[in-house]
């Protein structure tokens, strides 16, 4: 008896279900969880197709983007080092402007200069320590040797009384090729030019220069000049006799000597 059972609850356990044959109970079924037989074995829809066209358009998108963005970056480099080359360009036509109006200021300035210093500039007669006459140009830019003027050299100046105390005559001593010339000039005369010129050419003596209206002037200023030198007096005696000399000392004048009337006639 005990092995009969046995035997019949090993069949009930061996024995196989069929999920189709299982009926349904009646409780509320979680469609979310539980699904029916129908479900599980419904065929699944066919996979779609690979879109390959719409991925090639994405890479090109971004390959678009990053060439934009590379462009972009390229132009603004370009754009900034253009706005540094124009400011150099700016700064150095500013400075070579500036160079050149300086330049040009300078040279209105040195023009002016130049104009001032022609007009202040003068030609100045120099009786040298030999007596030898020069003329130097004053207030020039540049430094110009002294220029000789005449074939001459002053020697000395005197200045003439008669015995009577009678003035107004000098005695103008030159060397003139090694030679003592003596020229007796009339006051009143001298400040004339022709007659200086006279009495110069009769003792042979020449002044250095192109024109007769400059040779005149520089006469003229010789004699200014021999004038302001003169520091020593002759005493002329007017007759013959005793006189005192212009040392305070007593000379007798005998005929032939050097008198006033002499002095009035040399210096015509």
């Amino acid at each position: 008896m005990r092995k009969i059972k046995k035997s019949g609850r090993r069949k009930e356990q061996t024995k196989r279900i069929k999920p189709f044959e299982i009926e349904p109970k009646n409780f509320p079924i979680n469609e979310k969880v539980v699904k029916s037989p129908q479900n599980i074995f419904m065929p699944m829809s066919p996979p779609q197709p690979y879109n390959m066209s719409f991925d090639m358009q994405s890479v090109n998108n971004q390959m678009l983007a990053k060439q934009h963005f590379k462009d972009q970056e390229e132009i603004r480099f370009l754009q900034e080092k253009s706005i540094v080359e124009i400011k150099k360009t700016v700064l150095k036509e500013h400075y070579l402007n500036q160079e050149r109006m300086d330049l040009t200021q300078k040279k209105l300035w040195l023009n002016e200069y130049a104009k001032e210093a022609r007009k202040a500039s003068y030609d100045e007669l120099i009786i040298g320590a030999d007596g030898e006459l020069s003329m130097q140009t004053q207030n020039l830019l540049v430094s110009i040797p002294r220029r000789e003027i005449s074939n001459f050299n002053f020697c000395e100046i005197y200045k003439l009384k008669s015995s009577n105390g009678k003035e107004g005559f000098y005695l103008l001593v030159l060397s003139v090729d090694s030679r003592k010339k003596e020229i007796y000039l009339d006051l009143r005369k001298a400040g004339k030019n022709s007659y200086l010129m006279e009495k110069i050419t009769e003792a042979e003596g020449m002044i250095y220069a192109n024109k007769p209206r400059q040779r005149q002037n520089i006469l003229l200023e010789f004699w200014i000049k021999a004038l302001s030198l003169c520091k020593k007096a002759k005493i002329i005696p007017e007759n013959i006799g005793w006189i005192r000399d212009e040392e305070q000392r007593y000379k007798f004048i005998s005929e032939g000597d050097l008198l006033w009337k002499d002095i009035l006639k040399k210096s015509k």
